[in-house]
């Protein structure tokens, strides 16, 4: 479904062409650009969480990242991602030159002792991400040419997929009934009609309301990711 199209069927939804919907075109872009920003942000289908390498200049803190992706979880220096991850360890010992004829206790234990050092010099690297700028800020600024793997959730969908979203329509035509049904036409409210009946825009609001309020819990309870405990 191209903009175009999910435009159409926003309006179509409201009661285009039976019903003069008066929004204008820039108002219903703003409520196709909030749904596709909190779907981005919560829905499990937006986003993917992925690693990606950032080469950082020494004396340079700002970068700006590629427009898919939505937030920087945690920033990784070089010493924690370099490392085979073999499940006895064996190979990362001849690494440092040691060998303990696979005895797994000794392994293990030298292995916890590598581990202790790490995290004694490894220090956390800390920033600012600016979801909107896409611009990343390294708190400390780095001394030294480095690559940082950086965890983040970042998106692979193309809008045009995610208009089809069957939650991401509903939630669009629910924010373009407030926008038009709550607020465009409450400039007529107390107005007479044909009959003697009247504007009443206040039930068209709440009913929108409603319908924003069920969606977002509908979000947080069947379309979000699970909390991600990460251990350090």
């Amino acid at each position: 479904m191209t903009l175009k199209e999910f435009r159409k069927y926003i309006l179509r939804k409201l009661g285009s062409p039976v019903i003069n919907v008066e929004i204008d075109d820039s108002q219903l872009n703003d409520a196709i650009d909030d749904a596709v920003q909190l779907f981005y942000e919560s829905h499990y289908d937006g986003v993917n969480v992925e690693y990606i390498f950032l080469d950082v200049t020494a004396d340079t803190q700002n970068y700006t990242l590629d427009s898919n992706v939505h937030d920087v979880i945690k920033i990784l220096g070089s010493d924690s991602y370099n490392y085979a991850d073999d499940p006895l360890l064996i190979k990362e010992s001849f690494q440092y030159g040691f060998y303990f004829d696979n005895d797994l206790i000794s392994t293990e234990i030298w292995r916890q002792n590598i581990q202790n050092t790490r995290n004694y010099y490894n220090r956390e690297i800390l920033f600012d991400f600016n979801s909107v700028s896409k611009n990343l800020h390294l708190l400390v600024n780095p001394e030294v040419d480095v690559s940082y793997a950086l965890r983040v959730y970042q998106s692979e969908l193309d809008l045009e997929d995610i208009y089809g979203d069957r939650w991401l329509k509903q939630y669009a035509v629910a924010l373009a009934k407030k926008q038009w049904g709550g607020l465009n036409i409450g400039k007529y409210s107390g107005a007479a009609l044909p009959g003697g009946a009247q504007f009443n825009y206040s039930d068209i609001l709440a009913q929108a309301e409603g319908e924003i309020e069920k969606l977002e819990e509908q979000l947080e309870d069947r379309y979000s990711e699970p909390i991600d405990f990460e251990i350090a």
